[in-house]
């Protein structure tokens, strides 16, 4: 940690506590370099769990918070029924056995994580139910990381018995949590987008389709490399341009693809499936079965269509067999 921050800039002996409490200037500015520091993080190719490491080690960089140089990030479970530690610093061996799952509602993480509140204490009291052998006396700030009316998980920060509690403190932790919390969904939602393109990609693999995606104003295609292959070229043998399928069209088959696509359009019909053919790189002809949906402005007018080319060759074939 020590090689990590001076590496980006923080100074391992900081401003005094008193200086940043007595010059309100002072203090607003570091209030912003720390905010600043964990957004900057979050920008790094890093995984989310040493995003959150290294904001720990921001944070107990901070004078005036007074913070032990110990604690942890826990983040609620799916079934939101609990919560497991993701980040943490020098934590005891007991903490990390007894606290690695913590049900909300149960103890100072979990009620804070059950309230959506600030829990503060500065002694082992009742509510710090959950013990360890060889635990030694501290205080805790337990802040709820809250996005909108969810609770994503918990800060854990550890002070000495009797610290002086601050209303000042918890309102800069409040706002070092909501950075967090932008932070943390961000990490899920490309997660979440990671595995749905992973399942898309899947699925295309199973149904060995090309896919095509269509920019109607400019003519500009991206096609897939599958699409391509289908057609016998790599990756970069085909341009991204609507040229590129309109002149590999079979002559007999020009007006009418055109045609369904204009009636597609124009709402003629509810859906767009088509087949046609196209002219392979070794100067066959490919059946391929189109599919397709339409993106449209405000107006109903066309902006970008999206769909699949399935090559049915072989079944053509058989059903041609089969008529003779």
């Amino acid at each position: 940690p020590s090689r990590w921050l001076r590496r980006h800039g923080i100074p391992l002996v900081p401003t005094s506590g008193e200086q940043c409490r007595s010059d309100p200037t002072r203090a607003r500015m570091r209030v912003r370099e720390v905010l600043y520091e964990i957004l900057r993080l979050s920008l790094e190719p890093l995984a989310l769990p040493v995003v959150l490491e290294h904001t720990l080690d921001v944070l107990f960089q901070v004078p005036w918070l007074g913070l032990e140089p110990r604690g942890a990030i826990l983040l609620r479970d799916p079934d939101e029924s609990r919560l497991r530690i993701v980040a943490q610093r020098n934590l005891p061996a007991g903490v990390l056995r007894a606290c690695a799952q913590v049900p909300v509602g149960t103890c100072l993480c979990g009620q804070a994580a059950l309230r959506g509140a600030v829990v503060y204490k500065d002694c082992i009291d009742a509510e710090h139910s959950i013990r360890y052998e060889g635990m030694q006396p501290h205080g805790h700030y337990c802040v709820p990381i809250r996005y909108g009316e969810d609770v994503l998980g918990v800060l854990n920060l550890y002070v000495q018995p009797g610290h002086d509690h601050r209303p000042d403190d918890e309102a800069f932790l409040l706002s070092v949590v909501q950075v967090l919390a932008g932070i943390i969904r961000r990490s899920r939602t490309e997660e979440d987008l990671r595995s749905s393109e992973a399942r898309f990609d899947l699925a295309l693999r199973a149904t060995d389709a090309g896919i095509w995606d269509w920019n109607i104003a400019s003519g500009e295609v991206y096609f897939s490399p599958r699409w391509k292959s289908m057609l016998g070229y790599s990756d970069g043998e085909i341009a991204n341009d609507y040229r590129e399928w309109e002149h590999r069209l079979h002559p007999d088959d020009v007006a009418r693809s055109k045609a369904a696509i204009r009636a597609y359009f124009n709402g003629d019909v509810p859906e767009y499936e088509f087949e046609h053919r196209l002219r392979h790189r070794d100067g066959s002809w490919r059946w391929i079965v189109a599919r397709g949906v339409v993106v449209r402005n405000g107006d109903g007018e066309p902006l970008r269509m999206v769909g699949s080319h399935q090559d049915v060759t072989k079944r053509r074939q058989a059903e041609q067999t089969i008529r003779e």
